[in-house]
């Protein structure tokens, strides 16, 4: 059954799409090495977001690049861990795990802020409109004064969103103002902070939220999204790379 299903899109690109057993589009991915758990996940947010996608892919782009564009209409990303292909949707998470200053093993880095270039308080998002002949047009900037209080000025940025549409039935208006409001305030999270610990974590998983509580660096309490990570197949350590997690940015954002 058709669907405008932005994650539900980008798990059949995973899969392939397929005719008389030959792969025409698409990765092509065996199921075993897709974690659909992930974009079932994402494609309930995006049915509970009323986020959409909508328009023209060609075979000869890059099959990752078609894939990042399905899921960033549905506020997500895609993610790679060993051979697994997954994603991470933008959405309010509880922590499952805590992490304290006795677990860490090896070196940490924490870096407390991102890199100015990194960090901006408005975006332009650039999107298709069926009243414009489908033409890619500038929405409206999407700010956050605070954040331009702090940084003494606007530090703007364009980003494309070439699967949003704004059309009959569909508001893309308010989709892609919620999405450019999560590339804003996700720029200002802290990050990326790099730990290794005990193989007692080996449940957490990427896009998860756990608790670091590290008070000599400074942290406290802080929950923190997993970005990635890594098993030592000799130590069984396991190495995270994480960014903050601010749970009031998304109600922001979905406003």
């Amino acid at each position: 059954e058709w669907s405008a299903n932005p994650a539900l899109h980008a798990l059949t690109w995973a899969l392939g799409r397929w005719q008389n057993g030959k792969r025409t589009l698409g990765i092509g991915a065996p199921v075993a090495n897709i974690r659909v758990a992930d974009f079932v996940e994402a494609a309930n947010v995006a049915d509970e977001n009323e986020w959409t996608c909508g328009g023209v892919e060609w075979s000869t782009d890059s099959k990752w690049a078609i894939l990042k564009r399905m899921l960033q209409a549905g506020g997500a990303e895609p993610t790679m861990t060993g051979a697994m292909i997954g994603c991470r949707v933008n959405t309010p998470r509880v922590s499952i795990a805590t992490v304290t200053a006795d677990k860490l093993l090896d070196g940490a880095s924490f870096s407390m802020t991102r890199s100015r270039r990194d960090r901006f308080n408005t975006v332009i998002p650039r999107y298709r409109s069926e009243d414009h002949d489908w033409e890619v047009i500038s929405g409206q900037a999407i700010s956050v004064p605070a954040y331009i209080a702090d940084d003494g000025a606007p530090r703007i940025k364009e980003i494309d969103f070439p699967l949003v549409q704004h059309e009959t039935g569909k508001n893309g208006n308010e989709q892609v103002g919620q999405l450019a409001a999560y590339e804003v305030v996700n720029s200002r999270e802290a990050g990326p902070w790099r730990f290794t610990v005990g193989p007692e974590y080996v449940g957490v998983k990427t896009g998860d939220v756990i608790t670091l509580d590290v008070p000599d660096e400074g942290i406290d309490e802080q929950p923190v999204l997993v970005r990635s990570r890594s098993i030592d197949p000799a130590t069984f350590k396991i190495t995270f790379e994480v960014e903050t997690e601010t749970s009031a940015k998304h109600d922001f954002a979905l406003g």
